[in-house]
């Protein structure tokens, strides 16, 4: 019965970990994104960024 216990509390303190409570890096990370304004870059455009960022990777 405790091994089956200790089991189940270690599957729970991982998925305490794995959780992320902080987002504000995430929202910063928006925020950057909508400041450039995708809708008014063309397309030929995009795909360029879109390729740069490939490199990058």
């Amino acid at each position: 019965m405790f091994k089956k216990l200790l089991k189940f509390k270690n599957i729970v303190q991982n998925i305490h970990n794995i959780i992320e409570y902080d987002i504000e890096p995430y929202r910063k990370i928006l925020e950057k994104i909508r400041a450039i304004k995708l809708e008014s870059v063309s397309d030929i455009r995009l795909k360029e960024m879109s390729q740069e960022l490939m490199n990058r990777a």
